[in-house]
């Protein structure tokens, strides 16, 4: 088996924040639609309860998944006996 591709798992509380928040979302945008379709609410607020329940959900997604480390699309394999001072002094030479 090979290494792994990620190294972090992605932050459960941030998706279960998202989880949480399109069920509610999801809850309050039915309560207001019926008080549209009865005409005590303006078509907008509903719009307004819809785009908001996706974007923070949206913003826990990202930050669930900000934790991930994208390191094997740059950097070379290297050798599990290799030191590591001295791939950092290559590194810094390089600028």
């Amino acid at each position: 088996m090979g290494p792994l591709m990620y190294r972090q798992r992605p932050a459960f509380p941030a998706l279960i924040f998202s989880a949480c928040v399109l069920i509610a979302g999801g809850l309050i945008a039915v309560w207001a639609n019926r008080q549209v379709e009865e005409g005590l609410k303006d078509e907008s607020t509903l719009i307004l309860i819809i785009f908001s329940t996706l974007g923070l959900a949206g913003c826990g997604l990202v930050a669930a998944f900000a934790r991930y480390q994208y390191t094997h699309l740059w950097q070379k394999k290297r050798h599990p006996d290799a030191d590591e001072s001295a791939s950092i002094k290559q590194s810094r030479g390089r600028w």
